[in-house]
Parts: C-alpha cells; sequence; structure tokens
C-alpha cells in the first residue's frame, strides 16, 4: 500500500508493506514501514528492484555456506581423511566469501 493522507494511515499500518511519500501527513510516516524521501513514484519502483536483489544476495550466500560447510563436514567426517585445521579453513572460508559476495553491488556501482 502507498499513500500520503491521514485516511491511508490504518491502510498502511495493516499493509504486508506500507509506504509513505515524503510530503505525506506526519502519522502516515509512523504508520509506514517504509518513506520515500522523494516524491516520485519511480523511486518505489527502484527500492523493490533493489529490495529484489538484496533477497537474491541473500539466497547466493545461503548457497556458498550451505555448500561449502557440508563439503567441509562431508570430508571431515569419514575417518578423518583431512585435517581439523583443513576444514576450519573452509568453513571460514565460506564466510568470507558469502561476506565478498554481499560487498559486490557495492564495489560494482563504483
Amino acid at each position: 500500500m502507498v499513500g500520503d493522507g491521514i485516511n491511508d494511515s490504518v491502510a498502511l499500518t495493516y499493509s504486508d508493506v506500507g509506504i509513505a511519500m515524503r510530503h505525506g501527513a506526519e502519522v502516515v510516516h509512523e504508520s509506514a514501514h517504509v518513506v520515500l524521501m522523494e516524491d516520485s513514484l519511480w523511486k518505489l519502483v527502484q527500492a523493490i528492484e533493489l529490495s529484489r536483489g538484496a533477497v537474491g544476495l541473500i539466497k547466493q550466500n545461503y548457497a556458498i555456506v550451505a555448500a561449502l560447510n557440508t563439503l567441509a563436514l562431508g570430508v571431515a567426517l569419514p575417518g578423518g581423511l583431512v585435517s581439523p585445521s583443513f576444514t576450519a579453513v573452509l568453513s571460514n572460508g565460506s564466510a568470507i566469501l558469502a561476506s565478498l559476495n554481499g560487498m559486490r553491488p557495492q564495489l560494482r556501482s563504483r
């Protein structure tokens, strides 16, 4: 729900995602989940695209961490095929890769 007037405040409160415009009533700003800092609906489109990209990165990071930690656990369990140090490096490496992947959009924008 997107609104800017006092009559929109209840709908913004009960909506899944309430979005208020910058120059709307103060009660709307308090009721909304998101307040657009400009009175342009194109910013709403950009916010949706940005949030979809963020959710995509979260899913990628989950896959990276799950895959590498599963690999670390898989090579460590059957009779100690590798040292505990290597599995620790693999586990910590997954966290580092996920962090770098999360920073990718920031690095790309420069």
